[in-house]
Formats: structure tokens, C-alpha cells, sequence
């Protein structure tokens, strides 16, 4: 049961980084996220600020959708997709096109068998996208699948092509 909960929390702490959280298990903190609203700053709070310095910000808009967070750079690839987050107006949600959307941005940057780390925040109009699909509110139909598409692969592939300030 605590596993689902730090989960739960995770998606919260990375869906809402103005509000601080703290996980304690067993008499021992797990995490505690400082509520700064800086999104790399909850990023390094949750998993390590070695995984928040391989990482590059997204901020990308159309006229409809507006994506936000954070990508790994190419070489920081994983070994599983467990570093995925995607939400939807905030609310976090599991999505193959979503996944599909940023991983085609790596395409011939990374390793068969690798699969990029990223937490993107999607936000579009409330009518562009189903929640109702699923009872646990987590997997979502958008109103146009290409359009989501487009927006999320071309935000991350401009994230990857800029030139990092590290």
C-alpha cells in the first residue's frame, strides 16, 4: 500500500510543484518537495538532482495546446519507461499518444531498447479531451489524437535541438 501511495503523491507533488509535500514511511522521510512552484526543483526533491541535471525544459504552445516540463537529454535515456509522466490540464494520465508523441521526438537519438525520462504537463481546452474513458480517470481519448500528437513531438524535439545551457 505505501508503494500506491507515493505514487499518488508523486503525481501529485510533479502535477501541482507550488504545493509542498512531504512522504514519511515507517518514521523515515521518503520526500519532501518544497512548494516553490519550480517544477526541476520538485523534479530533484522526488527522484535525485542527478536526474534533474539530465534534463531539459520544454515550453512550447499552438493555438490550442500548451506543453510544459521537463525531457531527459538523449544520453540519459532509461532502461523502462517508469520515468514517464504525462497530465492533462494537471491531472496525470496515461496516454499512448502521449508516449508515442515523445519518444518519435527521439528517434535515432536514442538506443533500442531506451526510452527517454520526461514529466510534460499538456494543457488544452476541457472539450478537446475524454477523461471518461477509464474508471480510474487515468487513460484519456482526445477530441484530435494528430494535433496532440504534433504538439507534444514537435515541443520535445525543440527542447532536444536547443542548445543546453549547461
Amino acid at each position: 500500500e505505501a508503494g500506491y501511495i507515493q505514487d499518488i503523491l508523486t503525481n501529485l507533488a510533479l502535477s501541482k510543484p507550488d504545493i509542498s509535500f512531504t512522504f514519511v514511511k515507517d518514521g523515515k522521510e521518503i520526500f519532501h518537495t518544497i512548494g516553490d512552484g519550480n517544477l526541476l526543483n520538485t523534479i530533484a526533491s522526488l527522484f535525485s538532482t542527478e536526474f534533474a541535471g539530465s534534463v531539459t525544459e520544454v515550453d512550447y504552445s499552438d493555438e490550442k495546446y500548451t506543453i510544459k516540463g521537463y525531457v531527459t537529454y538523449p544520453h540519459a535515456s532509461r532502461q523502462s519507461r517508469n520515468m514517464q509522466y504525462s497530465f492533462i490540464n494537471s491531472r496525470f494520465v496515461k496516454n499512448k499518444t502521449v508516449i508515442a508523441a515523445a519518444e518519435n521526438a527521439y528517434k535515432g537519438s536514442v538506443m533500442v531498447g531506451k526510452f527517454p525520462g520526461y514529466v510534460l504537463n499538456i494543457h488544452m481546452p476541457y472539450d478537446a479531451v475524454d477523461v471518461n474513458v477509464h474508471p480510474a480517470k487515468t487513460e484519456v481519448k482526445f477530441l484530435n489524437e494528430k494535433a496532440v500528437f504534433d504538439c507534444i513531438h514537435y515541443g520535445v524535439l525543440g527542447a532536444l535541438n536547443k542548445t543546453p545551457d549547461r
